[in-house]
């Protein structure tokens, strides 16, 4: 009677560990992934409803090839970067990695080459710039929470030395308008940009060199490591197959 009361003990102890293994299985299968970026011409836009670039494909190739479920949207960057902070099952689609930034996120894999970062001018302006020192002459604009932000911030620049804006556009538009002298940016998003605005982009001038970065796909810390890894996975499998393109 005691043996076959053990015995039916251990076989109910292990069928209480398969199904809740099954019903883990379940509700990682159930999770629905935020991924979310800012505007980044040609890297992530949306045209006529539909979304599109070159980060947007990466992103929708992995969560396809990892089986897990995503909504994605376009924000503005500041409010991308504060939910990559503290929400859970959120993927900042692309993110600069810098060593401000390391511990921050739990990394997954680029979305593009490294590129140059750039202090722009008007091609009218008189500026020369020839090194950082100089550049505190002028006030740069900066998109608020950006690698640029970041850059200004750790390079010792008073808060007066720089001008937030929330969209990538305003740089180019307020420069126009003379609300600063500068404004940090890589080229290819000038270029687009200045497209989007129907702007002749011979209007805006490389100044001087500022550094250079690689943005990456990045989940939240509050995200499940065992999702994160699922992910990463999907993203070095595809990668190592040569269906990982980076521009």
């Amino acid at each position: 009677m005691y043996k076959s009361l053990i015995i039916q003990m251990f076989f109910l102890f292990f069928s209480f560990i398969h199904v809740s293994d099954i019903k883990a299985e379940e509700q990682s299968h159930d999770v629905l992934v935020n991924v979310e970026i800012s505007e980044w011409l040609p890297y992530a836009y949306q045209e006529n409803g539909e979304f599109k670039g070159f980060a947007y494909q990466i992103a929708r190739d992995v969560f396809t090839r990892a089986g897990i479920a995503y909504e994605f949207r376009i924000k503005p960057w500041a409010r991308v970067y504060d939910l990559g902070l503290k929400k859970e099952n959120y993927l900042i689609c692309g993110v600069g990695r810098t060593p401000k930034r390391e511990k921050l996120f739990n990394w997954i894999g680029p979305v593009a080459k490294n590129i140059d970062i750039y202090f722009y001018k008007l091609k009218s302006s008189p500026i020369e710039i020839n090194n950082l020192e100089e550049v505190r002459k002028y006030v740069v604009g900066v998109e608020r929470d950006a690698y640029t932000h970041d850059f200004m911030v750790i390079s010792g620049f008073d808060e007066a030395g720089y001008h937030h804006v929330s969209k990538t556009d305003q740089l180019l538009k307020m420069l126009l308008a003379g609300r600063f002298e500068l404004f940090l940016l890589e080229e290819s998003r000038v270029l687009k940009e200045a497209e989007k605005l129907s702007l002749d982009p011979a209007l805006f001038e490389k100044a001087y060199f500022a550094f250079n970065v690689t943005d990456y796909m990045a989940f939240s810390k509050m995200t499940s490591p065992a999702l994160a890894d699922k992910v990463r996975k999907a993203y070095q499998e595809l990668y190592s197959e040569g269906k990982i393109s980076l521009h």
